[in-house]
């Protein structure tokens, strides 16, 4: 499997678990818990894909180098 595809099912579980902590042990309704749980797959699901996929900056004795 590809490591962006884990990446991404890594974030839809844990948003379904979000989702489902929040329906059974929150104070929040069950459409509410929905949203919350997808909003939280989307949100961590692009900032892990940011986070481990963007090239890093070419860097030379701790200075960015310019391009």
């Amino acid at each position: 499997m590809s490591a962006r595809l884990l990446t991404l099912v890594l974030a839809f579980l844990i948003g379904v678990s979000a989702t489902i902590l929040l329906i059974v042990l929150g104070s929040v309704g069950v459409t509410g818990s929905i949203f919350i749980g997808l909003l939280i797959t989307v949100v961590l699901g692009a900032f892990l894909n940011w986070a481990l996929f963007h090239p890093l900056p070419p860097i030379e004795n701790g200075r960015l180098l310019a391009d």
